[in-house]
């Protein structure tokens, strides 16, 4: 007969002590993780920092759930205690004696006002992160390591400096020893920099003008040693006269002297630079010691694809003046309306002198060109005082012939330059006549000129 193992006649008792036995059962369990993962930090802290000269505490209490560190290293006081808020457990991490000017915290709006809130260049760094110190340093002390651990430091208002205190905020188990290394060496890396803040400036700012992988820190390091460093920037904008970004190139060449001229002649011509970078350039030759320069370059920036090169080399051609710009005005073709406004301005820049010869070509101009020409002698001869009155009625009596303009304008010169009569190849002309003209229009010269006809 077989004999079943199920007894029917199981009490209550027994029912008891099976839950009793499943109950302590999940206690120790769920008891023996805490306390082992407890012990598995701290011996993880010892091997980590200990060898750092640091001392490690074992839990101070029950309800703490790693150890806590505390020491000093190259003038810095660290403490680090384990934490616990609204039921999440982090590391809160400190290291003090810090310069009290220094402040980095996470970046809500993006503004630099006076100088002081720190624009590294770096657009992924500038979003995310606020400094305030010496602009002098910062640029040195900003290198891609740096950045990379300020990045870490305040993402997610995990971290600050200030009050002369780095701050930060770690939420992780803290059980594997890569893990615990790691985040302590990035802290105490973090506060030694920050604290020796002002330690090899011109060093690292020369490293940072040839490494960086962002082109604008390159450029920032570049502009800081040239700015307060001039003694050493030499060596640092010949290297980067042949950096990979135009900007970089473009600082350099500024500050080269004649090595510099062909970088930036380069960058005059090359259509990927920025186009208000070239403007500058072009408008800072023009108007200084780079006409020289300039001149030779203006025919093929006449002909750019880019309206607002064309634009700048048009005034550019004004303010060059001499028969070099007043032969390149004259021979420009007039396309568009737009340009008639350039050209017309780059006349008046160019003086008395040219107005003979910008007389003739408007004898023969049409179009477009007889405009911008009429236009810039116009302009120009307003801003030396002089009445224009014949002027206007010559340019907008569309009935005048071309000549009664061009006799007109003699005589405004000659008046202007104090002479009884026009030049000499003008003198066949009845001034009289023209006068009388101007006369009769002059009101309503006024009222297009104010736009109401």
């Amino acid at each position: 007969m077989v004999r079943s193992w199920y007894n029917p006649t199981v009490d209550a008792k027994d029912v008891a002590i099976i839950l009793w036995l499943i109950f302590v059962g999940l206690l120790l369990f769920n008891g023996m993780g805490p306390l082992q993962q407890k012990q598995q930090r701290l011996w993880v802290m010892r091997r980590v920092a200990e060898p750092l000269g640091l001392e490690v505490h074992p839990p101070r209490t029950w309800a703490a759930w790693g150890p806590s560190v505390s020491g000093t290293m190259d003038g810095l006081a660290l403490e680090i205690e384990p934490q616990e808020e609204n039921g999440t457990q982090f590391v809160l991490m400190i290291a003090r004696n810090l310069p009290t000017v220094l402040r980095v915290r996470r970046a809500t709006v993006v503004t630099y006002t006076n100088g002081t809130e720190y624009l590294s260049g770096d657009p992924t760094f500038d979003r995310e992160v606020e400094m305030v110190a010496d602009t002098r340093v910062l640029p040195a002390l900003l290198d891609a390591r740096m950045r990379k651990l300020l990045r870490n430091l305040v993402r997610g208002d995990q971290g600050k400096v200030e009050m002369g205190e780095l701050i930060w905020k770690v939420e992780r188990n803290f059980l594997e020893e890569a893990e615990v290394r790691e985040t302590l060496y990035d802290f105490i890396e973090m506060a030694r920099r920050l604290k020796n803040i002002k330690a090899d400036v011109v060093a690292r700012l020369q490293f940072n003008a040839a490494e960086d992988p962002v082109a604008a820190v390159r450029r920032n390091a570049l502009q800081t040693i040239i700015k307060w460093q001039p003694v050493v920037a030499q060596a640092a904008v010949r290297r980067a006269l042949t950096d990979a970004d135009w900007g970089v190139r473009l600082l350099a060449g500024q500050n080269a002297g004649r090595e510099g001229v062909p970088v930036l002649e380069a960058v005059l011509l090359d259509e990927q630079v920025d186009i208000a970078a070239r403007v500058d350039l072009i408008w800072s030759w023009a108007g200084g010691a780079g006409q020289m320069q300039l001149i030779p370059h203006l025919p093929t920036l006449l002909s750019s694809p880019t309206e607002a090169i064309r634009h700048a080399a048009i005034r550019a051609c004004g303010m060059v003046g001499r028969e070099d710009g007043l032969k390149l005005l004259l021979s420009y073709p007039v396309n568009v309306d737009s340009e008639v406004r350039s050209l017309a301005e780059a006349i008046a820049l160019l003086g008395p002198e040219a107005e003979p010869a910008l007389l003739r070509a408007l004898e023969t101009a049409d179009g477009m060109r007889r405009t911008a020409i009429s236009l810039g002698l116009r302009d120009g001869m307003s801003s030396r005082n002089g009445d224009i009155s014949p002027l206007t009625t010559g340019l907008f009596d569309v009935g005048a012939p071309l000549a009664n303009t061009a006799r007109a304008l003699a005589e405004l010169r000659a008046n202007l330059d104090g002479g009884d009569a026009p030049p000499e190849e003008f003198q066949a002309w009845d001034s009289r006549k023209v006068a009388r003209q101007a006369t009769e229009r002059r009101g309503e010269v006024r009222n297009i000129r104010s736009g109401r006809r």
